[in-house]
């Protein structure tokens, strides 16, 4: 299942419009409190401390910023409110429980008829000759250790040993 906080969409035409007027420093510390904001899916507090650890600021930066940075937000006794990223998370929401929905409804009418063709892939052999050449690239392999080894056609586990490791 997706969790909604891995993204978030930022129309850059709106977000350069609004804060076309803010410092470099503004920018950053309004951008980290709107991820912030994202990634917790919850309102950030109204205590200063806090605000200022989240932003990345130093006390005396966070002091000149503070008033220019708090005109984004909705501002209550507990917490800062972002009207656009309660939008976003709203609507995010529904959309990750319309796509479970609709990944229900399809795994329901796939594996529902017993009698239709099904497009899983089939366990039985293959008609192709045991020692028959692969199409297949050759993909390095892991050894009980973690560490890739690759050799062009190696076909035993003892051939392995013999390959220079690669790191990855």
């Amino acid at each position: 299942m997706t969790d909604i906080s891995a993204w978030m969409p930022i129309y850059w035409g709106d977000y350069l419009r609004d804060t076309a007027h803010l410092s470099a420093a503004e920018h950053g510390a309004y951008l980290l409190l709107i991820a912030h904001y994202w990634v917790t899916q919850s309102p950030l507090p109204n205590d200063d401390e806090k605000l200022r650890r989240i932003a990345k600021m130093e006390k005396s930066e966070w002091k000149k910023s503070k008033e220019t940075i708090s005109k984004f937000f909705q501002i209550s006794s507990d917490f800062w409110k972002h009207k656009r990223v309660e939008k976003q998370r709203v609507i995010s929401l529904e959309n990750k429980s319309k796509n479970k929905e609709r990944a229900k409804a399809a795994a329901a009418k796939r594996w529902s008829s017993s009698n239709a063709p099904s497009n899983a892939p089939s366990n039985a052999p293959s008609n192709a000759p045991s020692n028959a050449p692969s199409n297949a690239p050759h993909m390095p392999r892991a050894d009980d250790y973690g560490s890739y080894r690759y050799k062009e056609g190696v076909s035993s586990d003892d051939e392995l040993n013999d390959c220079d490791e690669i790191s990855f």
